[in-house]
């Protein structure tokens, strides 16, 4: 499956998706590596379980990009844990 919108499209296959966002904000180069959770809740609950200092997003939840909680890994990289319900 294959979706386009306006700065952003998506490949999905069995089992995989990938979303690349067009961010002018954005450093060149710049990946965000992303998760879906059935529950975001939860999700949330074993993060802060185990010490992880989560990114408050002040983005509004959209059809597209969900609603998401996003962290930093130990190298620094950001992580994204992402829930469509």
């Amino acid at each position: 499956m294959k979706l386009r919108v306006s700065g952003c499209a998506e490949l999905q296959s069995e089992g995989i998706l990938l979303t690349l966002v067009e961010r002018s904000d954005a450093a060149a180069g710049t990946a965000v590596l992303g998760f879906e959770v059935d529950d975001l809740a939860e999700a949330r609950a074993r993060l802060e379980a185990a010490g992880v200092a989560l990114m408050e997003d002040d983005a509004p939840p959209s059809e597209i990009l969900g609603r998401r909680l996003a962290f930093r890994d130990p190298d620094g990289h950001r992580l994204e844990i992402r829930s469509y319900r």
